[in-house]
């Protein structure tokens, strides 16, 4: 009777997690929610890093008069410091959920994180980045009064295709997250199954 058990268990054990052990699905969610978290995290420093730049630069060097030019400025810092929050608020987040205590309540505060972040990176970062770009142009016109016509127009129209190079690395790091988040999903599935 005992070996019959031993089998039927066995064979659950088979069944129930096709791709490994329990233990290593709870191991490669742990890395894949630490790769998410430093992605976050790595957002944070190289955001923060930026605001501190463009604020010295904005107010040490170039203290603009023009209402349009403080609002472009406005417009530059607050965008900045609006991702800077949303991305500490998503580490925060996301570092709450375990993976080992209540699977089901893991899948789904994971789901719910991944349509936070999907939300974040549509109308959010589109609004963030579209006002981003319309400071810099609210700037322009201040710009002019020192800068000769031709180096203004070099530099509105470089900032094109920074913008692009911009937007190209943000989607770049969202379908890396999309990625990862997906496959926490996906393993969280299979650690419901077990």
């Amino acid at each position: 009777m005992d070996d019959i058990t031993k089998k039927w268990k066995d064979a659950r054990a088979d069944i129930e997690a096709p791709s490994g052990s329990v233990d290593a699905l709870i191991t490669s969610a742990r890395k894949k929610k630490k790769s998410v978290l430093f992605f976050h995290y790595g957002n944070i420093i190289i955001l923060t890093m930026v605001l501190i730049m463009i604020s010295a630069f904005f107010f040490y060097l170039t203290p603009f008069r023009d209402l349009l030019s403080k609002t472009g400025v406005a417009m530059m810092v607050f965008g900045l410091f609006l991702r800077i929050i949303i991305e500490g608020f998503s580490a925060i987040k996301y570092s709450r959920i375990q993976f080992t205590h209540d699977v089901s309540a893991a899948t789904n505060e994971t789901v719910s994180f991944y349509k936070f972040r999907k939300t974040i990176y549509g109308p959010v970062t589109i609004a963030i980045v579209t006002a981003y770009i319309a400071g810099f142009y609210f700037l322009t016109p201040e710009f002019s009064r020192y800068i000769p016509l031709i180096w203004m127009i070099v530099m509105d129209v470089l900032f094109i295709p920074g913008a692009i190079i911009l937007a190209w690395q943000i989607r770049k790091g969202i379908l890396k997250e999309m990625r990862i988040l997906s496959a926490l999903i996906e393993l969280q599935g299979q650690l419901n199954k077990s």
